[in-house]
């Protein structure tokens, strides 16, 4: 993992945040596994199909916005705790939760696996763990 990993998964919040889906695909490996905190069941494999997911999502009028993040290393993980607000863009309907996530990166910085956490779908104790495990 590369030392400055922390800042890595920053900036992947950062890029989006701004809507830079493509340039967000381009920090993932083509076979990273990815499971979205607010859509458990779903795998996602690499970050194009990450970015399409995302501008679809967009596309239909879904935001997703996380906030009061709190970035840490951990041995060869970088872990993420947070909130994660989705509402549609009507204003019709609206999810505030806290969620976590977990990012595996490679020695040249690019995400392996990330496995996101929406705290409403387990137990607090399981906290950490991947829901899809």
């Amino acid at each position: 993992m590369p030392p400055d990993a922390v800042t890595l998964v920053r900036e992947l919040f950062e890029l989006e945040r701004a809507g830079r889906f493509d340039d967000m695909a381009a920090r993932y490996r083509d076979n990273a596994v990815i499971h979205p905190a607010w859509d458990s069941a779903r795998t996602l494999r690499g970050g194009e199909e990450l970015a399409r997911y995302l501008g679809e999502a967009h596309a239909r009028g879904l935001e997703i916005n996380t906030h009061f993040l709190t970035f840490w290393q951990d041995h060869d993980t970088v872990m993420v705790t947070g909130r994660i607000v989705i509402r549609l863009a009507d204003a019709q309907g609206l999810s505030d939760s806290p969620a976590s996530w977990r990012f595996e990166l490679d020695d040249t910085g690019l995400v392996t696996r990330v496995d996101g956490i929406e705290a409403t779908t387990q137990p607090a104790g399981d906290i950490g763990r991947p829901s899809c495990a």
